[in-house]
């Protein structure tokens, strides 16, 4: 379970009441979402409410399936909708296989809305594998470019990047590290080549928050965010958190010409 939803759950339990919420799942072109687990709380202090779901989405069809978008609406006792969360769960690394299932781990919180009496799930949007391919999770060993399916970082030279920079955002205090030359470019992209994949983690570390820019002279940018020295990278609408191998020899170059950012 994510570290956020942890903590609303710890939340949940300090200054929280149960609530009964009756809960109704739903099923779409033979997928069926159905509510596993529930955890829903209020706080009167605050005039908000907790919600923890573990949902269970099945595939009863015959096809593979790669995105299923959903709401959960929150009714109140006329059975109108007073809220929703939208949700989408998208394959990660292969589809969801015929007869398989998996369990999607939803945390949130809302505010206000007043006396909620049901939460119901309202299927959106199916889609195959076919219609819309799997998307791919990091792996170790994976070179940058394969991680963000990037063709750019495939063909770097001093022909086609025309700036490189690394920020270090470190408890507040902001240093830029510029590359702008062409030896400087050519030492960047050869220390940036080095670095590949290494095992994902969930060590969070908060005021750290690094980049890698690349500014190509035809006009865009790479950027890739980092905490403290690992990647930090978004999937799936999910946070992911990988080592980096190899990152030591950028990351000394950037260290030695890091110089305040002007405010």
């Amino acid at each position: 379970m994510k570290k956020g939803w942890l903590i609303l759950i710890m939340f949940s339990l300090l200054v929280g009441c149960s609530t009964n919420i009756q809960t109704t799942g739903a099923t779409k072109d033979d997928i069926n979402i159905s509510f596993v687990s529930k955890d829903i709380k209020t706080n009167k202090n605050t005039d908000s409410t907790i919600y923890v779901f573990n949902i269970k989405i099945e595939n009863k069809s015959d096809k593979e399936i790669s995105v299923v978008k959903y709401y959960l609406n929150h009714l109140d006792e006329n059975g109108e909708v007073v809220d929703y969360v939208y949700r989408s769960y998208y394959a990660a690394n292969e589809p969801l296989m015929p007869g398989k299932s998996i369990t999607d781990e939803v945390g949130y919180q809302l505010y206000g809305i007043g006396v909620v009496k049901e939460v119901e799930i309202v299927i959106d949007q199916v889609l195959t594998a076919e219609e819309e391919p799997v998307m791919h999770l990091p792996e170790p060993g994976d070179t940058l470019a394969m991680a963000y399916a990037d063709e750019r970082l495939n063909n770097l030279s001093t022909q086609t990047v025309k700036h490189a920079e690394v920020g270090i955002d470190q408890m507040g205090v902001d240093r830029i590290a510029d590359f702008d030359t062409e030896k400087e470019i050519e030492e960047f992209i050869e220390a940036f080549n080095k670095i590949t994949i290494g095992e994902e983690g969930d060590e969070f570390v908060t005021d750290n928050y690094n980049w890698i820019a690349i500014e190509f002279k035809d006009g865009s940018v790479f950027r890739m965010s980092m905490n403290l020295y690992n990647l930090e990278i978004y999937k799936n609408q999910q946070e992911h958190i990988y080592t980096l191998n190899n990152l030591k020899d950028l990351w000394t170059m950037a260290e030695e010409r890091a110089v305040l950012k002007d405010n």
